[in-house]
């Protein structure tokens, strides 16, 4: 059978010699067979993304980024990304 096009999650955990406890959600679908995003955010406000398409049977396009929404006005605290995977 094929795979479900979306699926959720939930990830919590602690370190061994910490009081905290970390939470996140996350998620995924699959646009097509080729194309998938996913989001995930987690309790101190790091929000994820990515696109990953496969361009063809070589290669394979991903696009990612990192955004802190506690601190939105500092740019530094962002991230961005992008990867051309070639696969001979």
């Amino acid at each position: 059978p094929a795979p479900a096009p979306s699926q959720v999650g939930t990830e919590v955990s602690k370190a061994a010699k910490k009081d905290a406890v970390s939470l996140a959600f996350g998620c995924q679908y699959k646009l097509d067979k080729d194309l998938t995003v996913k989001g995930k955010v987690d309790a101190d406000g790091m929000l994820s993304a990515s696109y990953k398409h496969k361009l063809s049977n070589i290669s394979t396009l991903t696009l990612a980024t990192v955004i802190d929404t506690v601190h939105l006005a500092e740019s530094s605290k962002h991230k961005f990304g992008l990867a051309l995977n070639l696969t001979p």
